[in-house]
């Protein structure tokens, strides 16, 4: 079984006691996926306007949803943009038009609120040239970590999934290590893996396991069709949608989750620790430092695909005892780890702390 990480809260970089923390009075631009309601949309609706309660200026920009309604009824600026995660042009063309906006407001910090805007995020602020705060993932640290070392250590601040990924970027650029943080945000195989992990399913439905699949609505369809060509389909259950996704979580007596959906497996796997459910996970996406270390939980190298049959059995084989005593635990640790509130403090005082450091 693979030791699964401990989770630490990352410590501040300034103790109130040394050095209280000013009103904040930057302007800041946070950028989301959608405004949905059951999205990042209401996340990013929070925190405009606690960053307003607290003194700053808050600016959203994402795509359409009707949650910009009420950013329109509190008076927040809002920049629409185009789908930028739909084609190479979508992505260039919601570039300019947010690095136009983001200059003319003179805003100060940037903050992502899904890590798969990364790269978004770093063409905005070299367009732009304010090198302050940005929000990394793996994928663009490790394209750019060794071409824009320089520009990168020009940074205030840079914010990262893991610890994995903080401990790559500064030894790739060179980073001191105060700049480097890690906020854990409040909050399944998809079907371009089937090809990769599907003797493990052979197996396990050879073993008369039936498994349940999660995958985005529009894959559903994709999903059964390869499952049926693979001879998997009659011992598989294919849930698509995100509204879907806590019922999926209560019918698994076992929950396994690649990584590689980004937020959406972050969020999956704190609601089924909090349903109690064991869990194998591949360490992917920060998903290591979400995972409560106990005999139920299983987190695995990301390259260590050839362990997971044994891991998935070892889950499956667990004790009603031990299935109980995890529920209890592994509750209260995303109660008391997880919540929306305390992300908002955090992210919060990072600001205040990069304010503090631009004078």
């Amino acid at each position: 079984m693979a030791k699964a990480h401990p989770v630490s809260p990352p410590a501040p970089a300034f103790h109130a006691e040394q050095l209280p923390l000013p009103a904040l009075a930057s302007r800041i631009l946070i950028i989301s996926p959608d405004l949905d309601n059951n999205g990042c949309g209401r996340q990013a609706v929070d925190l405009a306007l606690r960053i307003r309660a607290e003194g700053g200026t808050p600016f959203v920009a994402a795509p359409g949803g009707l949650l910009k309604l009420e950013l329109q009824r509190q008076s927040i600026a809002y920049k629409n943009l185009p789908d930028m995660r739909a084609s190479a042009l979508g992505h260039m063309t919601a570039v300019l038009q947010l690095a136009t906006w983001t200059r003319y407001h003179v805003i100060d910090f940037i903050h992502v609120l899904d890590f798969s805007l990364a790269r978004f995020a770093y063409d905005v602020m070299m367009k732009t040239a304010r090198h302050i705060a940005i929000t990394f993932n793996h994928n663009v640290l490790r394209v750019n970590a060794g071409r824009h070392a320089d520009i990168l250590r020009s940074f205030t601040r840079i914010i990262v999934p893991s610890a994995f990924t903080r401990d790559q970027l500064i030894k790739q650029a060179g980073l001191a290590e105060d700049n480097v943080r890690t906020i854990i945000p409040d909050c399944p195989p998809d079907t371009t893996l089937l090809d990769t992990l599907q003797h493990h399913f052979v197996e396990l439905k050879n073993r008369n396991i039936y498994m349940l699949f999660f995958v985005e609505a529009h894959e559903r369809s994709v999903m059964l069709r390869m499952l049926a060509q693979r001879g998997l389909i009659s011992h598989a259950v294919v849930i698509g949608g995100t509204q879907h996704r806590v019922a999926a979580l209560w019918l698994a007596h076992s929950v396994f989750l690649t990584g590689f959906l980004g937020q959406d497996s972050l969020l999956a796997l704190m609601e089924a620790q909090a349903m109690g459910r064991p869990i194998v996970a591949f360490d992917r996406s920060g998903l290591g430092e979400l995972l409560l270390p106990d005999a139920a939980t299983q987190c695995l190298p990301g390259d260590a695909i050839n362990r997971l049959t044994p891991a998935l059995l070892r889950s499956l084989n667990l004790s009603t005892e031990q299935r109980q005593a995890f529920a209890l635990r592994a509750r209260n640790f995303v109660e008391e780890n997880f919540d929306r509130k305390q992300m908002l403090v955090d992210v919060i005082t990072l600001y205040q702390e990069m304010q503090l450091l631009q004078g």
